[in-house]
């Protein structure tokens, strides 16, 4: 409110020159002081006027206003006809919520002095808080004809305007006052407001942003840029902006006397985590106290009483205690953090919302009893809710009204709960339909009930209230109606929830549009055939495990079908593509591709399959791309594969003999990954095929899979995955994309190993050991730090013992094979690495026992794998106790190592005199290798080294049987021959060898020294020449003698040795001392080229 402060022409007296320092200090801010001065002539001249009328102002400024009033009304008494009293105190009842008093003095105050447009300002400000909006514009339009450049006149005009829905009057008032003062950042923040609710929010930021710059502390300014930027998915600007809440009015912690929480490692500290808003945000943000808890610290969770019940099986806090009305914590605590400040504190952004549901489960009793209630209803079953809580600020625009749901009664088979509490639910005893509407508010009684009675229904259909929350929170489908511009939460233009799975959203097309909602959710209940599907099982999405788990499975009725969509996502990959399409082209029904964007033939291979391609942005995420792809799938099934994946041709009739079943939503397939080394090959088991319920996601930026614990069908259709079989530029391509993902996901969670575990595997892909070891033992220390299972990380403890093994740090590749043994005794890779090891550490015993412990392992697996019967397990506590247990995603990386086992343990046994065992192992590793050329390559070495050429050379040739231009086994018979003495034929191998690869130095020398043995100099001349353009050095000159000859092949050798090539070096040194030895001195002319 307005206030003036008298001019009176002070007598030049004492009283006088004291009103006067009064006055001076009162202008200059300076009011403690004037208020002293004040006081003192009072004491002095009790009814002096101008003291008592001033002090008045004082005390409206410093918010006394109850001694304001006092002092304002003796000033009426002692001069009642002053409007400037009357206009000051109306502004001290205002200010005291006395509204209707202060209109009386406002009103006075007009009719004393009918030009006084501040007067008629406030008088408007006091008819807008009594709602009276009409007279506010009449009063404010009043004011601004009196004072047309009033700047704050026309912006109390735009907030009357908005408060009646007249949008464009209060934009214009708004821009009217920035005219007039343009550095009003009142009037910016509210024009802000203005356009935002008309989905302005572009042009709503930049009002918001010039109203900070204005008034860097403009608290609602702020929060209002939070919620644009929270609004548009910018997470990282938005938790920093959403922290000014705190310094609101409504924001009352209570009496909190410890440090805020900073967001590390609590260390065994005590922390409190309080609500601070409604209890839809309480149910929403609690999905971040599993995550302070791994922290390492006692979480005490503060909330309303209504919770409770919900809450107290749930795991994420350690105590849980009431919120006191009066502010007073009851607990010790070292820390405190409000609920909405810990996505901030975790940096989320829209890929690492800790989205896994449910993270709230229902009371199984409650469950029970709702279930008996509701049992007999055989109709589809929707729970509705239609309006919030009426005091909320923007219950009018998110609240709809029953009458919009009577289009969903006329759906037959359809059965409609009311979930709605509070005044409300009386709509529809007035409602023409409200017999189709079965009430329940009588009989719940908190949120425990609702959550049990909603675990009993089939769908969930409501405006953004908590039951949304509720519902998102226990998993069940839910579908949320929102407003044109809805709050920050649900984003803007998506139809799905980041925060919650199940969840579908329905936005209105235009402002107050619900009847264009309703038509929209009519249409989707009516083709969405599949809801009744969605009722027969519950989803459980784990975001710390980047997977999707199933956690309620019931027989499905006679409607389920078997129709395949296919389901995919590309970019660029037309060397793939064709490959994949074509193994499936035969048994899908459909072709779902999502292309990313794609800029060469891709989407023309696809089409020519058939497919139905829709493209998207590449988002940063294969989960946000996949789970586009699944809600374009109209089939029965789903089968996910990639590009760089095709389907075994034999198995093609298996699937279809699959989607038959009725018993099983989820079938496991064998994925056998194909490395460029094609001596690897790495077998897992995955889930590839489900069925398309509603409500399944991927969660995970890299990385995700399906778990579950439902019943699984366990096949032997076999994937085939080549994208390890790339090219180096391909593969590099790969690793910097993956990696860029993984170590964006470790910095906005660095607590979690899951990242961490795929980024030490990144790194061994790519030879990088050093790496591959730190990022994989920061996994295992996480893992163990933040209380997950050691066991989901197996892969680490065998990334490790790889590394140090492709290091030749044999000791240390045991520590770490026996490490993943602990932890799995049935771990295959961890004896294959341990069987390595140990034949390095020539600790053979050893390698035999780790041996034999891979081969029974090896054998029990694959017979798994190849077994022609499907084979149901039923829980994964089962399977593990299972002997033959199938390990759903657990990747077999050595099992296609079998070959070099039994090679080694044949080399072991040749070499300890034991040949008749040795035979055997060398004849399966033999038969069994599916790398020819490697194996018959380390065999002849073998028998090389223990002097069995004839063996030796038996094995090279059939190496050259497989591969005629092998230059490995070139070179080796050319060296068995020099060891036979037999010269020339070693001179044929050599020179058919680096005819192949004329780069080879070092076998150019060592020809060269068989040419002196027999005397071809000319020979040597010539692969001298040839040595000096591989190095590229200087051929010029004249060779006039050996002596000539002998002198390059020591520049030769001092080439090689500046390029670190020792053992050439020193050949080429011994063949220029060879050759001045000689001392030939017969004449010879280089040939310049």
């Amino acid at each position: 409110m307005k206030t003036n402060i008298h001019k009176s022409t002070f007598q030049i007296t004492e009283l006088a020159s004291m009103l006067q320092q009064a006055n001076k200090l009162h202008q200059a801010g300076k009011l403690v002081e004037a208020s002293f001065i004040y006081n003192k002539i009072l004491k002095k001249q009790h009814d002096n006027i101008d003291a008592i009328s001033l002090l008045g102002t004082l005390k409206i400024q410093t918010g006394n206003h109850d001694e304001a009033c006092v002092l304002l009304e003796k000033a009426l008494v002692l001069s009642p006809d002053d409007a400037i009293t009357y206009n000051n105190l109306g502004s001290a009842l205002h200010a005291s919520g006395r509204y209707e008093d202060a209109l009386v003095n406002y009103k006075q105050a007009t009719v004393l002095k009918p030009d006084y447009a501040e007067a008629y300002c406030n008088l408007g400000s006091s008819f807008f808080e009594s709602c009276k909006f009409d007279k506010a514009v009449e009063a404010f339009n009043k004011a601004i004809t009196i004072k047309p450049d009033y700047a704050k006149a026309h912006y109390n005009l735009g907030n009357t305007f908005k408060e009646q829905k007249n949008y464009d009057a209060a934009i214009n008032s708004y821009r009217q006052a920035i005219t007039i003062k343009p550095n009003y950042a009142l009037a910016h923040n509210n024009l802000g407001t203005i356009l935002q609710e008309q989905g302005k929010i572009d042009e709503a930021d930049k009002c918001y942003n010039r109203a900070i710059s204005l008034e860097p502390n403009y608290i609602d300014a702020h929060l209002s840029k939070a919620i644009i930027s929270l609004l548009n998915g910018d997470f990282k600007s938005g938790w920093q902006e959403y922290e000014w809440r705190l310094q609101t009015d409504n924001y009352k912690p209570g009496n909190l006397n410890r440090p805020i929480w900073n967001g590390k490692p609590l260390n065994g500290k005590t922390i409190l985590v309080h609500t601070e808003q409604g209890f839809g945000d309480t149910i929403q943000f609690l999905r971040y106290l599993p995550m302070v808890k791994a922290q390492g610290g006692r979480v005490i969770f503060e909330c309303k009483q209504e919770l409770f019940r919900l809450l107290k099986n749930y795991t994420g806090f350690d105590k849980i205690i009431e919120k006191n009305p009066s502010g007073k914590i009851s607990v010790e605590y070292d820390v405190h953090a409000p609920l909405l400040s810990l996505p901030g504190l975790f940096k989320s952004t829209l890929e690492t919302i800790p989205s896994g549901v449910p993270y709230i489960t229902a009371d199984p009793t409650l469950i029970d009893q709702w279930h008996l209630r509701l049992d007999g209803d055989r109709n589809f079953k929707i729970g509705i809710v239609w309006a919030g809580n009426p005091n909320h600020k923007k219950d009018q625009i998110r609240s709809c009204s029953l009458s919009d749901f009577a289009m969903l009664t006329e759906i037959p088979e359809l059965s409609i709960y009311s979930l709605q509490k509070g005044h409300s639910s009386a709509e529809i005893d007035k409602y023409p339909g409200g017999e189709k509407i079965i009430r329940l508010d009588d009989e719940i009684n908190d949120f425990a009930d609702t959550a049990a009675i909603i675990s009993n229904l089939d769908l969930v259909i409501s405006v953004d209230t908590v039951v949304t929350h509720l519902a998102g929170a226990i998993g069940k489908p839910v579908w949320t109606l929102l407003p044109f511009v809805p709050d920050w939460r649900w984003l803007l233009n998506r139809n799905d929830s980041p925060w919650y799975p199940s969840m579908s959203l329905f936005r209105q097309a235009r402002l107050n549009d619900w009847s264009g909602v309703f038509e929209q959710v009519k249409k989707a209940l009516i083709n969405n055939t599949r809801l009744r599907q969605s009722a027969d099982r519950e989803v459980f999405i784990d975001k710390g495990k980047d997977n999707i788990q199933e956690t309620g499975t019931r027989k499905t009725g006679s409607e389920i079908g078997s129709s395949i969509s296919l389901c995919m996502i590309v970019k660029n990959e037309e060397d793939n593509l064709e490959r994949c399409l074509d193994s499936v082209r035969n048994v899908v029904d459909e072709m779902v591709i999502v292309d990313t964007g794609s800029t060469d033939k891709t989407i023309k291979i696809a089409e020519k399959y058939g497919a139905r391609v829709f493209n998207h942005p590449w988002e940063g995420s294969f989960s946000k791309a996949r789970n586009y792809s699944l809600k374009y799938a109209t089939c029965d099934w789903i089968l996910i594969l990639d590009a760089d994946e095709e389907l075994n041709r034999e198995d093609t009739h298996r699937l279809k003999e699959i989607a038959e079943n009725r018993d099983y939503p989820a079938v496991s397939f064998i994925i056998k990954n194909k490395y460029k080394d094609s001596s690897q090959e790495g077998h897992a088991q995955m889930v590839r095929l489900y069925r398309n319920f509603r409500g399944v996601h991927y969660r995970g930026i890299v990385h995700n899979t399906i778990q579950y614990s439902g019943k699984c069908l366990y096949s032997p259709i076999t994937i085939i995955h080549h994208g390890y079989n790339l090219s180096e530029d391909k593969m590099e391509k790969k690793f910097k994309r993956t990696s860029t993902l993984l170590k964006k996901q470790i910095e906005s969670n660095p607590y979690n190993p899951v990242p961490h575990m795929y980024l030490g595997v990144a790194y061994m892909d790519r030879c990088m050991y050093k790496e591959a070891i730190a990022y994989s033992k920061k996994t295992m220390s996480l893992a163990e730090e933040k209380g997950f299972n050691r066991k989901d990380f197996l892969v680490s403890y065998y990334i490790v013992s790889a590394a140090y093994s492709e290091m030749k740090e044999f000791k240390d590749s045991v520590i770490y094979a026996l490490m993943s043994i602990d932890l799995d005794n049935q771990f295959l890779d961890g004896y294959c690495l341990l069987a390595f090891a140990y034949y390095n550490l020539k600790k053979y015993n050893n390698f035999i026992d780790a041996s034999d412990k891979y081969l029974t392992i090896w054998n029990k697996i694959t017979g798994l794998f190849s077994e022609k019967k499907h084979i149901a397990l039923h829980s994964p506590e089962e399977q593990r106790k299972s002997e033959n247990e199938l390990r759903n995603n657990v990747i077999y990386h050595t099992i296609g190592h079998k070959w070099k086992i039994h090679l080694l343990r044949g080399f072991y046994y040749f070499s300890s005199g034991q040949e008749e065992r040795g035979k055997p192992e060398i004849e399966k590793a033999v038969d069994e290798s599916t790398e020819m050329e490697y194996c018959f390559t380390l065999l002849g070495r073998f028998y090389i080294e223990n002097n069995n050429i004839d063996k030796a050379e038996d094995a090279f040739r059939k190496l050259l049987c497989i591969n005629e231009k092998s230059v490995n086994a070139l070179f080796n018979l050319g060296h068995i021959k020099f060891k036979k003495n037999a010269l020339n034929e070693t001179l044929f191998f050599w020179k058919k060898a680096v005819e192949i690869e004329p780069s080879l130095f070092d076998t150019r020398l060592l020809m060269c020294k068989v040419n002196i043995v027999l005397g071809n100099f000319e020979d040597i001349v010539i692969e001298c020449d040839q040595l000096l353009q591989i190095l590229k050095m200087s051929r010029k000159g004249t060779i006039e003698s050996l002596s000539d000859l002998g002198n390059k092949f020591f520049s030769i050798g001092d080439n090689l040795k500046k390029r670190d090539e020792m053992e050439a070096a020193e050949t080429a040194y011994r063949i220029s001392k060879e050759l001045d030895r000689i001392s030939w001195n017969a004449p010879m002319q280089y040939v310049n080229t």
